[in-house]
């Protein structure tokens, strides 16, 4: 990000012709997103329009959760807390020298076991919402503990977890999402603890190259239900993948970003 910020990048670029290609597709919409994001987080008036914006949306409905027990104006408190993070953080990444007091790297987790074993061309990686999930549902009541105290909410109050990504998730995640809004899951909500949101209901492909690692520890508080349940994800794939979420669902064009279109709104390609 820092690289990004302190970049030329003053205009955004047409969408590319190819479409095909991966290079000029992320060119484009990369540089998209750092012009907007150097709009609305380095300059304090767009910053201020961006939060009055946020808040009227939310008051008319718009992105918020299906399923949450909050007011309009505790969604609302929860979505100008998460954009001031971003203020602080994209502030402090356009600097010549940033410095962060907290930095959470989350490594890909890999199982050593699986060294020399894959075929050429198959490796292992944990998509970044994995890593997320997991690092949440480790110490997840802590972590509640502590939100509902700074924003002020009362025990069973619903915190809204918002997880994006650099495109629509995976075959894979998606799936593991769906669970984890389940019985005793992560983002169940009649846990009253964590729910999450996606701005997208588009689900992407399904890696024929990668061994996914998954978040097993936010598809149920009880270990053993959570390893069964990544156990009969795991066997969807192979034996009933009619059965998976992402079955039946439109086409998702590859390097598709998390976003509702195919295109931002000021690409010229439908």
């Amino acid at each position: 990000m820092h690289f990004a910020l302190t970049r030329d990048t003053e205009r955004s670029i047409p969408y590319p012709g190819n479409r095909r290609s991966k290079a000029l597709v992320e060119e484009s919409r990369n540089r998209r997103h750092i012009v907007k994001l150097k709009e609305n987080f380095l300059n304090q008036d767009r910053f201020d329009i961006l939060k009055q914006t946020t808040v009227a949306e939310i008051a008319k409905g718009l992105g918020c959760p299906a399923e949450n027990n909050l007011s309009r104006q505790e969604l609302s408190e929860q979505a100008i807390a998460a954009l001031h993070i971003l203020h602080k953080v994209i502030q402090a990444a356009s600097q010549s020298n940033p410095s962060f007091e907290n930095l959470v790297i989350h490594r890909p987790f890999k199982d050593a076991s699986l060294d020399g074993m894959l075929p050429d061309g198959i490796n292992q990686t944990m998509h970044a919402e994995q890593n997320i999930q997991r690092a949440l549902a480790d110490d997840k009541d802590c972590q509640y503990q502590e939100i509902i105290a700074k924003l002020g909410l009362q025990e069973g109050k619903h915190i809204i977890v918002p997880i994006a990504g650099k495109y629509v998730p995976c075959a894979a995640c998606a799936e593991v999402e769906h669970e984890t809004k389940g019985p005793d899951g992560l983002f169940d909500p009649d846990g009253k603890k964590f729910i999450l949101h996606r701005s997208s209901g588009r689900i992407g492909m399904a890696f024929w190259n990668e061994v996914q690692h998954i978040a097993v520890e936010g598809l149920n508080s009880n270990k053993e239900k959570a390893l069964t349940k990544g156990i009969a994800i795991r066997d969807r794939f192979y034996t009933k993948p009619e059965t998976l979420q992402a079955a039946h669902q439109e086409m998702v064009e590859d390097y598709s970003f998390d976003t509702d279109s195919a295109c931002s709104d000021d690409d010229p390609t439908p």
